[in-house]
């Protein structure tokens, strides 16, 4: 039996380096594959470059955007599309290694998502010497109820083989990532280790590369600041802030308090979001766990039933650690 693979692909002007990318996806060493490519009205030839490489392979289809939606209403538009029993997620210009999807599909088992790292490369295909986890500071992560994917994110959608049974709860997912910060990848992530788990297996299987015009604009300071020193930001926060009056100590351990109060608030409320999504009845929190945030320590009621729900002791602790908690206990 050969399963279908999906491999979806946004494009928007991408014409410096879409044929290498589109080379190393139609030669795999997989060959059952539905591509599904969506151009988000690139100025460019980028879409000439698409409709040549359908017209000579029967698996790719090409469709383009009226208008530019951007990249999560194209990711979710383009998730809606495809068929597969699996599912992959195609940066415009990385270059994948030619035997990606069949590793991963031998590697998924009964998890729901299988991930590597990705090696980091320049402009011209050279290396920058390490991959993205470690230039991250991130630890590939594996298991189920991966709460912690929200705070330090170690799955990327370019480097990832999800099973399609997780289509329909990412479509649901879609209000989560409009309402917050996070990008389609990280929910991705977090749903398919609510679901069936996620592994990982330990060898980079794409080459991810780092420019200064990676594909759409949305994404430029996320990719770029892969780069950027985190020693370099630290200290300069710390001359910032020496040079702030005395006055406004008090003013930034509040604002400091309040963030933390908030952060905790939203994986609350994300949490109990991922549970729905995952669709079993059972899972949801109830309110009154919830309700008691405002007003405990710890909220135990709220801590019991995140271990019935198979959530991870020290994630489960961590969440339900109430206001009172953080301004009290948790001073620096």
């Amino acid at each position: 039996m050969n399963p279908i693979v999906s491999i979806l692909i946004a494009t928007y002007n991408g014409e410096a380096y879409l044929r290498k990318q589109l080379d190393s996806i139609v030669n795999q060493t997989y060959k059952n594959l539905e591509i599904i490519i969506q151009d988000d009205g690139s100025k460019d030839n980028t879409l000439k470059i698409l409709q040549d490489y359908a017209t000579n392979d029967s698996r790719i289809r090409v469709s383009q955007n009226k208008s530019n939606l951007g990249i999560i209403q194209n990711f979710y538009d383009l998730i809606s599309k495809c068929n597969g029993d699996y599912i992959a997620i195609s940066d415009q210009d990385d270059i994948w290694e030619i035997d990606k999807i069949e590793i991963l599909l031998n590697n998924i088992s009964n998890y729901s998502l299988v991930y590597t790292d990705s090696e980091l490369i320049k402009d011209d295909d050279s290396p920058w010497g390490t991959t993205l986890l470690k230039r991250l500071g991130h630890a590939p992560k594996s298991g189920r109820f991966l709460m912690e994917l929200f705070t330090e994110n170690s799955i990327s959608g370019h480097a990832c083989l999800f099973k399609g049974d997780l289509k329909n709860l990412i479509v649901n997912s879609k209000d989560i990532v409009c309402q917050t910060s996070y990008m389609y990848d990280q929910v991705i992530g977090a749903i398919a280790s609510f679901k069936g788990g996620v592994a990982y297996y330990d060898r980079p299987l794409t080459r991810h590369r780092i420019h200064q015009s990676n594909n759409y604009n949305s994404l430029l300071h996320r990719e770029t600041s892969i780069l950027s020193s985190r020693e370099d930001a630290k200290a300069a926060r710390r001359e910032a802030r020496k040079k702030l009056p005395r006055s406004s100590f008090l003013k930034r351990k509040r604002k400091r308090f309040s963030l933390k109060i908030e952060r905790a608030q939203e994986k609350i409320a994300l949490t109990e979001m991922l549970l729905k999504i995952e669709g079993s009845p059972e899972s949801e929190i109830s309110s009154n766990a919830i309700s008691k945030f405002d007003r405990c320590f710890f909220n135990r009621h709220l801590y019991t039933r995140l271990l019935q729900l198979c959530i991870k002791k020290e994630t489960a602790k961590s969440l339900s650690r109430g206001r009172l908690y953080y301004l009290l206990f948790s001073i620096f």
